[in-house]
């Protein structure tokens, strides 16, 4: 097995995924490919789209608002150099891995939409208008987790 990167989230920690880890995490992103039409696979170069990031919020674990989409170009130089080539982040798949006891949902603000932390299910959105312009409305968060883990 690859070793997996790790990251420092404010109130989480996190790792990269990649589809070339596991067959059953390839077969994921076939089945994400299946479900949503895009190209799924990680390239190295010029790649559609980024390994899988697997964050773990153990109790009191957040993930502050944010929108998955860089604002401007400035904003890759805080991303690993793996990202850096992947391009703007047009949609995102987020699946949820356990139940939470309580807390942990991801809530969108702007879109006044709601989504719990419920194992086996999964949220899917477009970060990009199909003019190009970046959606506001996406700007979501973890909320922080109240009994048990996400």
């Amino acid at each position: 097995m690859k070793r997996v990167n790790l990251l420092n989230m404010k109130h989480c920690l996190g790792a990269w995924i990649y589809d070339t880890h596991h067959p059953r995490i390839h077969q994921l992103s076939h089945r994400v490919a299946e479900i949503t039409g895009l190209h799924t696979e990680y390239k190295t170069s010029l790649s559609h789209s980024e390994p899988f990031q697997v964050v773990n919020y153990g109790m009191g674990g957040q993930y502050e608002p944010h929108h998955d989409y860089y604002a401007d170009i400035s904003m890759l130089a805080h991303v690993p150099d793996f990202i850096k080539n992947t391009g703007d982040r047009l949609s995102t798949f987020l699946f949820y891995l356990n139940d939470v006891e309580a807390g942990g949902a991801t809530v969108f603000p702007y879109a006044k939409v709601h989504v719990p932390a419920v194992k086996g299910a999964a949220a899917f959105w477009f970060n990009v208008k199909r003019s190009g312009e970046n959606d506001v409305r996406t700007l979501h968060a973890g909320c922080p987790v109240v009994l048990g883990q996400k």
